[in-house]
């Protein structure tokens, strides 16, 4: 019975989230991963989001995302001063991959996200997660 509902659900993912498709180039993959977008947060609910798809989240709550000017560019180094923070999901791994660092976490935060937070004058890495379980600071620099 459980192998039958397994293979029941892989068909099911197989059929609704992975279909197989071949794009015939950049821009036919640009609009097909529009409407899958736009299919995806229209008819997929999260139990995170209580029942709710993205679409209806995003209604209930007000957001408006707010999209990068087209003329902005991302900095090339780290400024000198300051505080920059990194939010990373922590996959199977359990890595935490920051610049070039990778850092080994607990168990217990796999596949959820963790915010590391390095303060560039003191040269601190502090990285939170789980709600207020988990906090962890160590000496961190970008460059010898």
């Amino acid at each position: 019975m459980a192998q039958r509902r397994r293979r029941a659900l892989q068909r099911h993912l197989r059929q609704t989230l992975l279909p197989h498709a071949t794009f015939t180039g950049p821009d036919h993959l640009r609009e097909q991963t529009a409407v899958f977008e736009e299919f995806h947060n229209t008819h997929h609910r999260y139990s995170a989001l209580k029942g709710a798809t993205p679409e209806e989240w995003q209604r209930r709550q007000g957001f408006t995302p707010r999209l990068l000017d087209p003329g902005s560019s991302l900095p090339t180094q780290l400024p000198r001063r300051g505080q920059v923070e990194f939010v990373r999901l922590i996959r199977s791994d359990r890595l935490l991959k920051v610049l070039d660092a990778k850092i080994t976490l607990p168990e217990e935060l796999v596949h959820r996200y963790v915010t590391a937070t390095l303060h560039l004058r003191t040269e601190r890495l502090v990285i939170a997660g789980h709600g207020k379980y988990f906090r962890m600071e160590l000496a961190f620099r970008d460059k010898p």
